[in-house]
């Protein structure tokens, strides 16, 4: 038998058992959604495994905690939270109070948030900077089809639960997705 037609052979078996595999792993997952991840799972070698591979997203995100901040409206927000002084609270739920060990270590912080007043539908706008007509994905625009808010902080104090921070430009009662340590030395890109 040549090589290719092993090649070939080998590669349908396994496309057998992965979906046999992935019928019986995914209960939970919608026979439609299970359809269209085998439907896009046409990879092989023909293709040089560059064909229309594709997976589908069945993540969810979980909400650790709530932002309290001065700004009520959109409107009432800094485009760049690194150009506020206001002062605002990330309140982190109690069932994620272990995750906050050691994080008065960290001088400042990136903010995760969900901007959920942010119109999804939107896929290109304008920028404060200028009048032109971008793509979301080339601007901060907060209106995107998945409006996750990116801010850096400077932590200026942690109170149990409760971390007072300075530069947020998330609108009160955000929903908190996470926190990460900044490091300049990492997070900074020197020749943007």
């Amino acid at each position: 038998m040549p090589f290719s037609s092993l090649t070939h052979m080998i590669y349908n078996h396994i496309k057998q058992i992965k979906r046999f595999l992935l019928m019986q792993l995914l209960p939970g997952l919608p026979r439609s959604q299970k359809a269209t991840v085998l439907a896009v799972d046409e990879c092989g070698p023909s293709q040089g495994f560059r064909g229309k591979c594709m997976v589908v997203f069945q993540g969810h995100l979980k909400q650790i905690g709530v932002i309290h901040s001065p700004y009520r409206e959109q409107k009432d927000a800094p485009s760049q939270g690194r150009h506020a002084d206001a002062e605002s609270t990330l309140e982190v739920f109690r069932e994620y109070e272990s995750a906050l060990l050691d994080i008065e270590r960290c001088s400042h912080l990136i903010v995760l948030y969900w901007q959920d007043k942010a119109n999804r539908s939107t896929l290109q706008t304008r920028t404060p900077w200028g009048s032109g007509i971008h793509g979301v994905f080339a601007t901060r625009s907060p209106n995107r089809p998945n409006p996750i808010g990116f801010c850096t902080v400077e932590l200026l104090e942690r109170n149990g639960l409760f971390l007072k921070v300075r530069g947020m430009d998330a609108i009160d009662c955000s929903p908190l997705i996470d926190i990460k340590p900044y490091f300049p030395q990492i997070d900074s890109a020197h020749h943007a």
